[in-house]
């Protein structure tokens, strides 16, 4: 398996190419030493006294590269990805700009591959998948979007909090699923791409 890992920042890519984490960094520094347990036994990560190290097994064949979500140049920087996960990263963006950064992300999926989508605004992430087509996989559903329970409990006190899942809605497996397919037929996408087009330029997200 080869993986490529994106940042915008010099000092994320930095830490991601170390592949060691000291136990007081930011990412750990709040989790218990049961939760350090589980990422150990995992298999991702080595303890190394104070600290975790990714594994060879695991760093073998990635590469690090920068690069903008919201940048014109994503797809030329990265071409075509069987998978492409995206987690907790469009949440901070403002509504136009994580449009853009979907998009982008969208067209590096390969035709038949797979985009897991987490941290997103919901009406964003509901609006564009559907212009562009993608189809929501219903499998396990409810549990990837539940997966983290400490962002879960932060709704809706914080913008990034997930809200809970209303089976009311008509929409609900579009709004909540986090892995989408993309069709095999590239006409979908294209012909999708122009409808996304319209849409932006009649200030549908705002």
């Amino acid at each position: 398996v080869l993986g490529t890992g994106v940042d915008i920042s010099d000092e994320a890519l930095a830490a991601a190419q170390s592949a060691r984490y000291p136990l007081t960094c930011r990412e750990l520094r709040r989790l218990t030493p049961a939760d350090i347990d589980e990422l150990v036994h995992g298999g991702l990560f080595d303890r190394d006294v104070d600290a975790l190290v990714v594994r060879p097994s695991v760093t073998c064949g990635s590469r690090w590269v920068q690069a903008d979500a919201i940048g014109s140049s994503l797809a030329d920087q990265l071409g075509l990805q069987d998978v492409v996960f995206v987690n907790n990263i469009l949440c901070h963006y403002r509504d136009a700009e994580s449009v853009t950064g979907l998009r982008n992300i969208a067209t590096l999926v390969a035709p038949g591959g797979y985009l897991f989508l987490q941290g997103i605004d919901l009406d964003v992430k509901t609006q564009v998948v559907g212009a562009l087509r993608l189809e929501p996989r219903r499998a396990q559903l409810e549990e990837l979007y539940r997966g983290d329970t400490r962002a879960l409990v932060r709704w809706p006190v914080t913008y990034w909090g997930p809200e809970p899942i209303d089976r009311r809605r008509a929409d609900w497996v579009m709004r909540y699923a986090t892995v989408f397919r993309r069709p095999v037929d590239p006409r979908a996408n294209q012909s999708s791409i122009r409808s996304l087009d319209a849409a932006t330029r009649s200030d549908t997200f705002r």
